[in-house]
């Protein structure tokens, strides 16, 4: 089986969220200089030797455990600094390709380091031998390897390779502690300075931790499990009224309780249970 493969893009996948241009694995990357850029995003992982990427006037060396994440259309240059430089690498467009990488935080062409590398370069072996298939639904097949391979990109990679930044998982994996204790002890009294005790820091470094990691406040991460468990106790004991499922959740007001539901669910607690026939 070849290397690399440039398959050839019917109207139908182009019109697909997500495409496979083309794709490389263990490949002996040689100079590539591109003034106009190149026509599709592009993910190019190092796995041995090393490499170095010139784009916007700045220089970022590329070795193992990392990837370049590059914009369509943008001057760029990398070429081999201690041979082999040998990379895998895939091109991707699509209809929503660019609000999603938005959305996933990868807003410019960068260096990034990958925690589990072996994880992203099994995505990209797995869409060379699809595409290499004679499969006739290869490039939806290749449309949804591409969608899980930027997910991992987003939960594996730290945004910028030469600074402290974590990845995504391990800003999770710090907030564990906190997000566990929440989960087993809900429907008690919770305080913020506690839960910061956990960690062992300060409340307001939490808060940030919080806002960084999963783009909320404690305590609206804490709702969200409490709205969760009202609606599982709405199914699993119907002849609860909703004052007495709210106390359960570890809410000491009811009210508050239906406007905090309301804002999750976008209707009240009663408006749920009539939907479901609960």
């Amino acid at each position: 089986m070849l290397n690399h493969i440039f398959p050839v893009i019917t109207e139908s996948e182009k019109m697909l969220p997500l495409y496979l241009d083309g794709v490389g694995c263990h490949y002996h990357q040689d100079r590539v200089v591109r003034p106009e850029g190149y026509p599709t995003f592009q993910w190019i992982q190092c796995h041995k030797g090393q490499g170095e990427l010139i784009i916007k006037d700045q220089s970022y060396p590329v070795g193992p455990g990392q990837g370049m994440f590059l914009y369509p259309n943008e001057t760029h240059e990398y070429f081999e600094t201690n041979e082999p430089w040998e990379v895998d690498w895939i091109g991707f467009s699509g209809c929503l390709v660019e609000s999603l990488v938005h959305q996933l935080g990868f807003n410019s062409s960068n260096v990034f380091s990958v925690l589990d590398g072996e994880i992203i370069l099994a995505k990209m072996r797995h869409a060379l031998q699809i595409a290499g298939s004679g499969d006739p639904f290869k490039g939806l097949q290749c449309s949804g390897i591409i969608y899980e391979l930027l997910l991992d990109l987003y939960k594996y990679t730290s945004h910028n390779a030469h600074s402290n930044d974590d990845s995504i998982l391990q800003q999770h994996s710090r907030l564990k502690p906190v997000l566990d204790y929440m989960e087993e002890n809900f429907s008690h009294v919770v305080t913020l300075e506690y839960l910061a005790n956990t960690l062992r820091i300060t409340p307001q470094h939490l808060c940030l931790l919080f806002k960084s990691t999963m783009k909320i406040r404690p305590f609206e991460h804490l709702n969200r499990i409490r709205i969760n468990k009202s609606k599982d106790l709405m199914f699993a004991r119907r002849d609860l009224d909703i004052k007495t499922i709210s106390e359960m959740v570890g809410f000491d007001n009811v009210s508050y309780f239906c406007a905090v539901f309301k804002q999750i669910e976008g209707m009240s607690p009663g408006q749920f249970r009539k939907l479901h026939g609960v």
